[in-house]
């Protein structure tokens, strides 16, 4: 048996930089000492590892390395010839020391930009795809970085049908430019830029210390999956004719959760069958491994057993050790308010996902913010009641403003949304209150505990109405209006300040001041260093200190 833990120290210079990793293994049952032991790079290049005899501790280290990811696989022979293994995984200079402590970016990649870094045209429908690349995020690293993120969380990059689909009765038709539609669930699609494109978007942020997570959806696929194809005679669908559709008819959301079709054509995995639970975490191992990834987004958490979700983290644990290497962060959407709560804390834990989204806290910060429909105590409310639920889970609250399935915040804080995002797509605000409700909203979640997310198009105020009017392509730099250009630089400013910062990148929270328009709360590290954030007139303006 092995325990592997890795890290990385540098100096000023790049020949100073020095990556070391440390294992133990444990004497098979006649006790026979290790022999001999070395680590071999993913480049193949060998490097000699120091034997302690008298602890049977195995030390390597590496200098001269360039700022990046490295990954090692130890292999130790004992003097009976039984060969051991262990894989090592650890930074130089990286963005963020721990996932937990970063910002993450997410990227929905068919609305962000295309080839080379140029901005899309908008779709000739709004279910239709714009033309975004891996190669056009790529282009983009140094904007995203200049945001403080540490992460990117792509949205899914399977092979999806060429042709368009109903939507969930709405009679309008939909492409998979979203990727939610698996149709090869090994497959990353080629016009988005196939394996080569992601492998290069991995690498290339990898060397920036930029950590890349993957939207993984193991509860359902396409229709024409071959999955499904050639085995829906079998027991491993949650069949019913016709399809229980979520949400439509008699099939409520509550009672079918674990069983409902999103669409008739969304055939919905069994995952209480060992053969289909199968799938999904040898998928979920099978991606992480063959690009190199830092952790994954589950899709749809809710619908699935917990044990599922469970098992697919155990087995990417287990099998690309060591644990911290990969970071699960799950969809579990909720309403507002304390059941919500106790809806989230059910999947963290131990043994369960790292991270779940704090949909409760988005609706709070919207009454407070966006609709000055409740005062700041709602958020300090909101935020007590999590942390006293989920204290001692080990888990992180990933906390947000919006996300792909929601109304964009600042189209909320200019008076409210349409229903019918087809017919009536939200206008651009022209005023400045909007941005600055929007500015005041995401300097709460840069400043909050927690990992927060930015949803592409956030950071300069880019409006929305319901799916898909939320995804809607990222807007030219050179054509931001003036209360976008302000906004972006405040959430360049923020941004940048939490990365810097220890106090908000790990610190408590203890509040100061709570009243309907003016909130005060202080962050501070074990060793002192403290930070304080306070903002008052929600939307009339913002500071921090």
């Amino acid at each position: 048996m092995w325990a592997a833990a890795a890290g990385g120290r540098w100096g000023d210079g790049d020949a100073d930089r020095e990556w070391t990793t440390s294992a133990r293994l444990l004497a098979a049952a006649d006790g026979s000492p290790l022999r001999r032991a070395e680590a071999r790079a993913s480049d193949g290049t060998v490097v000699p590892a120091t034997i302690d005899a008298a602890s049977g501790s195995i030390s390597i280290a590496r200098a001269g390395l360039p700022r990046g990811k490295h990954s090692l696989e130890l292999v130790a022979v004992d003097e009976a010839g039984r060969e051991a293994r262990a894989r090592a995984v650890g930074w130089v200079e990286p963005a963020a020391a721990r996932p937990q402590e970063g910002l993450l970016y997410q990227i929905m990649i068919d609305r962000f930009r295309g080839p080379d870094g140029a901005p899309l045209a908008p779709p000739a429908s709004p279910g239709g795809r714009a033309g975004g690349t891996l190669a056009g995020i790529e282009a983009e690293l140094d904007a995203i970085e200049a945001l403080g993120a540490t992460a990117l969380w792509l949205s899914p990059v399977y092979v999806n049908p060429v042709e368009a689909r109903e939507g969930r009765g709405d009679g309008h038709l939909y492409e998979g430019y979203h990727g939610y539609w698996p149709l090869d669930s090994r497959g990353v699609d080629p016009r988005i830029g196939g394996e080569a494109g992601l492998r290069s978007l991995v690498t290339a942020a990898h060397a920036r210390g930029l950590r890349v997570l993957l939207d993984l959806v193991p509860n359902h696929v396409y229709e024409d999956n071959p999955r499904y194809r050639e085995s829906q005679a079998q027991d491993l669908w949650n069949m019913s004719d016709p399809p229980c559709v979520c949400g439509l008819g008699s099939c409520d959301w509550g009672r079918y959760i674990q069983t409902c079709w999103f669409t008739p054509y969304l055939p919905d995995v069994r995952l209480e069958r060992p053969e289909a639970l199968r799938w999904a975490y040898e998928d979920a191992v099978w991606w992480t491994e063959a690009f190199d990834l830092d952790g994954l987004r589950v899709d749809a958490v809710p619908m699935m057993p917990r044990a599922a979700t469970r098992r697919i983290a155990a087995e990417v644990r287990e099998r690309l050790a060591p644990r911290e290497a990969s970071f699960f962060v799950g969809e579990v959407f909720t309403g507002p308010g304390a059941w919500g709560i106790e809806v989230i804390r059910y999947y963290l834990g131990p043994d369960g996902l790292d991270s779940v989204f704090d949909f409760p806290l988005m609706w709070a910060l919207r009454d407070a913010i966006a609709h000055e429909s409740a005062g700041f105590a709602a958020v300090e409310a909101s935020l007590v009641e999590v942390e006293e639920k989920t204290a001692g889970s080990g888990g992180t609250l990933t906390r947000m403003i919006g996300n792909h399935d929601v109304t964009r915040f600042v189209s909320e804080a200019a008076g409210g949304t349409a229903s019918d995002p087809w017919a009536s797509p939200e206008p651009q605000p022209d005023a400045a209150l909007p941005y600055e409700r929007q500015a005041l909203a995401l300097g709460l979640v840069l400043t909050l505990p927690g990992l927060p997310v930015v949803y592409y198009g956030d950071e300069v105020g880019l409006a929305g109405g319901q799916d898909p009017d939320c995804r809607r392509v990222m807007p030219a730099w050179d054509g931001l209006a003036e209360p976008q250009a302000r906004l972006l630089a405040t959430a360049r400013r923020l941004g940048t300040l939490r990365r810097c910062s220890p106090a908000l990148l790990r610190g408590s929270r203890r509040a100061v001041a709570v009243t309907g328009d003016t909130y005060a709360f202080e962050r501070a590290t074990p060793a002192g260093s403290a930070r304080w954030c306070w903002c008052r007139g929600r939307g009339r303006g913002e500071r921090w200190r």
